[in-house]
């Protein structure tokens, strides 16, 4: 990561109330089962 660009508070918008859902439930996947947490030590080597 690079210094030059600030970080940003990203959003997801939908329309279709059943695609939210299906996103809500995989990013809550991906929370529970500390797959992100797993990315960062990997490509980031700590926590953010």
């Amino acid at each position: 990561m690079h210094g030059i660009i600030s970080s940003t508070l990203y959003r997801a918008a939908f329309r279709d109330p059943v695609l939210q859902r299906q996103f809500d439930r995989a990013l809550l996947s991906v929370l529970l089962d500390n797959w992100y947490e797993q990315l960062q030590l990997k490509y980031l080597q700590q926590l953010n």
